[in-house]
């Protein structure tokens, strides 16, 4: 029998040899092998196979996904039960003081120490229970392009909204107060801010606007920065309505600087625009974001370019259940600053106060610039029986409000505390100097000084 071959699918011929050329195998190198014909079954090589049976394996069981897995670690609760655990954790608080000024008082050492592990497990506790009351600033800004969109479309104008940090997180009480600044702000940029697609183009700029909503956190507070890159802000324009609307006088608008200036755009009634609409023209707007701002404990900033842009800034805190007071003392009752506002605390002698048309100033040496500090009697501004005492060193308290700082005349500085805010019910909601009340360990009710209202 010949050889035959076959083209392989590569193209190359390979020779196959017949049955009567296979060599068997055990054959001596060297000698010349035997070459059985494999034709006769008889001569044919046997070869023993072992077969083995290999059990199958079972397939492993199904993996849940992510999202299941993930939700099979969540509980959902209702948020009337965590403002209960917020009051528990208070009233825990409040206990807790109450405990360290009997244990300081009865000079045990074991005693102090186990206060000083009460006090870390206390600290432990509020810490997890804000975690759980936290949520991300997305749940605010996600529908904010959208109303970015449709505002500029209305008014003729390109404008998008780029948001930047929407993963920082705030308490739901802060959150749930946010959404309408935030809109008031945004509705501000692209009516009075950005330019048409004419001024755009006059102003060498891009004829689609650009509004920046940038949040970070420093510490305990959160800043939100809301920038655009319009015309600016017109001081003059800005003073001479507030004028004509008899917001200020003529000679107080002579004198006032232009960061003092641009927070008038924040007083009730104020507007700019020549036509109402229904977006601007009412008077309505940035003074909602003024008062929802100090209503929570921060503070409004805004700066502004001429030809560059306006940026708000909204500087807030990150929880308003429990949070830590300056407390203060005048004429033996004690009342509470929110820490948040306090700039720095000075004893400072009588002689250094000056006093010009009725006023007190302080005088500050900050990196080789003078700064005139306005002063004001905490006795005054709240009304109080007595006069004030100005013999020796003055105790002063700088607090920032509405973008600037000034001074309250005190008689001491008790302490700092964290405390619980109970709002104020009838018949003191009324009370326009005090933003709620607080119980020390002793006891005592301190009222917080809500510091929007005393200026």
């Amino acid at each position: 029998m010949g050889e035959f071959s076959v083209v392989p699918p590569g193209g190359l011929e390979e020779p196959i040899p017949g049955p009567e050329m296979i060599r068997a195998e055990g054959g001596i190198p060297g000698e010349k092998e035997e070459v059985k014909d494999l034709s006769d079954p008889a001569s044919a090589p046997v070869t023993e196979v072992s077969l083995e049976t290999t059990p199958i394996a079972k397939p492993p069981p199904p993996r849940p996904s992510t999202a299941k897995a993930a939700a099979s670690q969540m509980v959902r609760i209702s948020t009337s039960l965590l403002d209960s655990f917020i009051n528990l954790v208070g009233e825990l608080i409040v206990t807790k003081s109450r405990i360290k000024d009997l244990t300081h008082a009865s000079g045990s050492r074991p005693l102090e120490q186990t206060m000083t592990q009460l006090e870390q497990l206390v600290g432990s506790l509020h810490t997890e229970i804000m975690k759980v009351r936290m949520m991300p600033l997305e749940t605010v800004t996600q529908r904010l392009p959208r109303v970015v969109r449709d505002l500029s479309k209305e008014r003729g104008k390109s404008a998008s909204l780029e948001i930047d940090g929407a993963e920082i997180e705030l308490d739901r009480a802060i959150l749930e107060q946010l959404g309408d600044p935030l809109i008031h702000i945004l509705r501000n940029s692209v009516d009075h801010g950005l330019e048409d697609h004419k001024g755009r183009k006059a102003a060498g700029k891009d004829k689609n606007g650009k509004i920046l909503l940038k949040a970070f956190r420093e510490r305990d507070m959160v800043f939100i920065e809301v920038s655009d890159d319009g015309r600016g802000m017109d001081i003059e324009k800005i003073k001479s309505k507030a004028v004509e609307k008899g917001l200020i006088s003529e000679q107080k608008a002579t004198i006032m600087d232009e960061d003092e200036a641009i927070m008038l755009i924040c007083r009730p009634g104020f507007s700019t625009a020549e036509v109402v609409t229904d977006v601007s023209g009412r008077g309505v707007g940035m003074d909602v974001v003024q008062s929802v701002v100090d209503s929570i404990g921060g503070s409004l900033s805004i700066e502004s370019t001429t030809g560059e842009g306006t940026t708000f800034t909204l500087k807030l805190p990150l929880t308003v259940a429990i949070v830590k007071m300056l407390l203060v003392d005048l004429a033996q009752q004690i009342f509470a600053i929110p820490i948040t506002r306090v700039v720095r605390t000075l004893s400072v002698p009588v002689e250094e106060v000056s006093e010009s048309q009725g006023r007190l100033f302080l005088t500050l040496d900050e990196d080789e610039d003078e700064e005139l500090i306005p002063l004001y009697e905490l006795r005054e501004l709240l009304s109080a029986a007595g006069d004030p005492e100005r013999n020796g060193d003055l105790t002063i308290v700088l607090v920032e409000i509405t973008n600037r700082i000034v001074g309250i005349m005190i008689d001491s500085i008790t302490g700092q505390e964290d405390i619980v805010i109970k709002p104020l019910c009838y018949p003191l909601e009324h009370l326009t100097s005090y933003s709620g009340m607080t119980i020390l360990g002793d006891g005592s009710i301190v009222p917080i000084l809500d510091l929007g209202t005393l200026f």
